[in-house]
């Protein structure tokens, strides 16, 4: 019954005979009027984000309402559970920016109220239309990124005309925002956090303005790194720590010795092992030790990075193709948003459990190429993208600590400049160098003082100390006599059969042994000898083993008869006066090792066996000898020895018939053929010898003796040998040899620093000089069997008593021979000797 009317109520009844009767009294009752609700839409369409109008008229009547709820609902959700955009207590507010997506939508206001039968509801519902308005929104592609790269903003606001870019540092003042101005919106900035805000204008909106913020990052590489100079240091000096870490956090420091497995905090090293410490670079930057130690410092931080992979996303997933679920929907997305999902759980099955975290940065997946096909119904697609990955990074770096013990070394070098030396030979000067770049520096600066050659300053090498000293030791060497045969111009000490040379850097020694040394060197760097401490005193080097060679003197190689003029060069044989022979011999001098041949003490002696018994050693009388002295002005020109100083003659004491005495060599001549290096020389002799008679004929020997000069460089300053001395028989050969000629003529040569003449070399040739001068030269040769012509010239022939003299003077110098004479007047005779030496004519 309507609420709010009086209505009549009666009883009407039907008699038995079926007529109505009224009966009773009439009544009037009235219905209680319910409560009304009146909502007005007042902006039935607005735009996104534009404030919507609401009116809302209520009429309780005869009930009270107790609340009220509102909803905006989608028109798809008519009713209002579940779907609402808006919704909430009490009375629709009359103003509301309509912020929800663009679309029609209900507007319900409800009300409840109390009757007799519970709670009721009165509601009203009216329709709104969201249309398009100004909305702003923009996505940073990377959102993290490394520094030296941009990052890119894509706007994606909608309904805007004009936008601006704005950026300042993350929890700034607004005031600090700086405009952005790059075309296409890239962008790089320093390390650091940044709020990049968006602003968007649409002038013909009622809501014309609006903006919004994202943050962003640009992370530096993270570097964990740190300088420990020097790091090899002396007792009490002192490291310094320089942190080069850059982009790093949480950096804790860590030292442990060589001796313990593990790592412990630390700040300083003082008592190091009762106490433990935490330590930063900014309370404490040098350590330093009071023992002999070896110490690992090691740097560890969190590190944060961004990490680029290239990666494939394939059409088919465990074999399974995706081809009848659309192929285009997995791999032709122009970007890989909207499989976020599926890229973190790439990150974290490449980078999961070997970081402390492995994020895939938003936005940052794109296509890197086309779609490909791999196989039947398969295809795949290149894509990038970017992980953020944060982990713990370290560096290791160690500081030794030492006592300040030297390390020496040692250089060997020859006079020829080689510093390998492992064989040399007696008498030959040999420099020993300590190496002073091997000794341990106290601190970077000495390190770059011994790259100069200097010693380290804090303990400098004392060379005045006896325990600074070069050792020269025997391994092989018979009798070895040290203060003998090791020769040095500075200090040597011997200990046990060892030579020592002392409180020297540098030395120079000359070995006078053959065998085989080892030589080594030590060093000392304490304040002095008085207080000498064990580890101030370096080890012996490394011995370097030498094998000293003995010296070998030159040799007469040869004495090679050239030519022989075997008559009397002058024509008046028939009075006998100035008859003269020729002879001219090569003598070849070699050096077998690298001495110089010594011309100057290079001796020819010419013999002749007068008595002719074939022996040119007995002193009965009938041998007479000569020596010629050489000199080393020699040139490649003849020369006549005579009119030198150096040269000595004796003369020959020969009687002839008559019994007058004559002279035996007259002249020589010596010119140089080959001189190489003075240690081969090749000698061209001619000897002028007298045969005023016919005495003068048969047997001639010449004998050569030579012996070597030292090089200059040979000799240390003070040598223990002085100027050498050489003698020549039993004569002295002293510094008056020059003025003093025979007297100074000696037998043979000794070897000039020790006196021994064994050493010397010499070597002899023989010859034959006869008197008469044939027309046909013959040039001797020692063979089984010769025949020798005569031509006889003039009128002294010879007679058989004479050819038979030359035929047994012959046969005694073991030459078997015929002589044939050819006579003026064309006759032809050969003389031969029968078995008992007599004379006998031959067809």
């Amino acid at each position: 019954m309507p609420t709010g009317k009086t209505i009549y109520m009666g009883v009407t009844a039907i008699d038995e005979g079926g007529y109505s009767r009224n009966h009773g009294a009439d009544a009037f009752v009235r219905v209680k009027e319910v409560p009304t609700l009146n909502l007005n839409v007042l902006t039935p369409q607005v735009m996104y984000k534009e404030d919507a109008k609401f009116n809302v008229m209520v009429n309780e009547n005869d009930y009270n309402i107790h609340r009220y709820k509102w909803y905006i609902n989608p028109v798809n959700d008519p009713t209002g559970q579940g779907g609402s955009v808006k919704s909430g207590d009490g009375i629709i507010p009359s103003v509301m920016e309509m912020d929800i997506p663009v679309g029609e939508y209900k507007v319900i206001q409800e009300g409840y109220y109390y009757d007799s039968t519970g709670e009721r509801k009165v509601a009203d519902m009216k329709s709104i239309t969201i249309i398009p308005g100004l909305e702003v929104d923009f996505v940073v592609i990377p959102y993290k990124q490394v520094i030296g790269k941009d990052m890119l903003l894509v706007n994606k606001s909608k309904n805007y005309t004009s936008e601006k870019w704005w950026i300042k540092p993350k929890g700034s003042p607004d005031a600090s925002y700086e405009e952005l101005i790059h075309s296409n919106y890239y962008f790089n900035r320093p390390v650091g956090e940044y709020t990049v805000k968006l602003e968007v204008f649409n002038p013909s909106l009622r809501v014309n303005y609006a903006s919004t913020t994202r943050d962003v990052e640009f992370m530096g590489i993270p570097v964990v790194d740190f300088l420990l100079a020097p790091d090899l240091l002396f007792v009490n000096e002192v490291s310094v720590i320089t942190d080069l870490s850059e982009n790093v956090t949480d950096k804790i420091w860590w030292i442990k010795d060589t001796k313990n497995l593990t790592y412990v905090p630390f700040i300083d090293l003082e008592n190091i092992r009762d106490n433990k410490y935490e330590f930063t670079k900014e309370d404490y930057n040098k350590f330093k030790d009071n023992g002999k130690e070896e110490y690992t410092i090691k740097l560890t931080a969190n590190g944060r990075m961004l990490v680029e992979i290239n990666e494939y996303m394939y059409s088919y997933v465990h074999g399974r193709s995706f081809l009848e679920r659309d192929i285009l929907n997995v791999l032709v997305p122009i970007n890989i948003v909207d499989k976020e999902e599926y890229l973190q759980k790439q990150a974290e099955a490449i980078f999961g459990g070997k970081t402390k975290n492995a994020q895939y940065i938003k936005n940052s997946a794109i296509w890197n190429g086309p779609i490909e096909e791999i196989g039947s119904n398969q295809y795949r697609r290149a894509y990038s993208m970017m992980f953020y990955l944060e982990d713990e990074l370290f560096k290791e770096r160690t500081a030794i600590f030492k006592y300040p013990t030297p390390v020496a070394d040692l250089n060997i070098v020859n006079d020829n400049g080689e510093n390998v030396v492992k064989e040399t030979k007696v008498y030959k000067k040999l420099t020993l160098t300590g190496e002073q770049e091997s000794i341990i520096a106290t601190n970077a600066k000495d390190i770059d003082i011994l790259r100069e050659g200097r010693t380290p300053t804090n303990y400098p090498i004392d060379f005045d100390s006896k325990y600074t000293r070069f050792r020269i030791k025997p391994i092989s060497v018979n009798g070895f006599n040290p203060e003998i045969d090791i020769e040095t111009d500075k200090k040597i000490t011997v200990e046990d059969g060892i030579a020592y040379i002392v409180g020297e850097s540098e030395t120079s020694i000359r070995i006078n042994k053959p065998g085989v040394y080892e030589i080594s060197y030590q060093v000392y760097n304490g304040k002095n000898d008085s207080d000498f401490k064990p580890y101030h005193l370096s080890d012996w080097s490394m011995p370097k083993k030498i094998n000293v060679q003995p010296d070998l003197d030159p040799i007469v190689e040869n004495i090679q008869i050239v030519t022989t003029n075997y008559h009397n060069l002058t024509r008046d044989y028939d009075n006998k006066t100035n008859l003269k022979a020729e002879v001219e011999f090569d003598v070849t001098l070699a050096s077998l090792d690298d001495d110089y041949i010594d011309l100057n003490n290079t001796v020819l002696m010419f013999s002749y066996d007068k008595n002719n018994d074939g022996v040119f050693n007995n002193s009965d009388g009938g041998h007479l000898k000569q020596y010629i002295w050489l000199d080393d002005n020699i040139t490649d020109v003849y020369k006549d020895i005579t009119g030198s100083n150096k040269s000595f003659f004796e003369k020959l004491e020969i009687e002839d018939s008559s019994s007058a005495n004559e002279k035996y060599i007259e002249e020589i001549q010596i010119k140089q053929l080959t001189n190489n290096e003075n240690r081969y020389i090749k000698l061209r002799v001619k000897a002028t010898i007298s045969n005023s008679t016919r005495n003068i004929l048969g047997n001639f020997r010449v004998e050569t003796k030579t012996a070597k000069k030292l090089k200059d460089k040979d000799w240390i300053e003070e040598p223990k040998i002085k100027t050498p001395i050489a003698n020549f028989g039993e004569y002295t050969y002293n510094e008056n040899y020059k003025t003093n000629a025979i007297e100074n003529f000696h037998l043979s040569i000794k070897e000039p620093r020790t006196g021994d003449s064994s050493l010397i070399h010499l070597l002899n040739k023989k010859f034959t000089i006869i008197n008469n001068a044939p027309t046909i030269e013959n040039i001797m040769k020692r063979e089984k069997f010769l025949e020798i012509w005569i031509a006889e010239a003039g009128t002294n022939t010879f007679t058989q008593a004479e050819i038979k003299s030359l035929l047994i003077q012959f046969k005694n110098n073991g030459i078997i021979c015929r002589i044939g004479v050819i006579s003026t007047d064309g006759k032809v005779i050969k003389y031969d000797l029968d078995a008992s030496e007599e004379i006998v004519v031959v067809e």
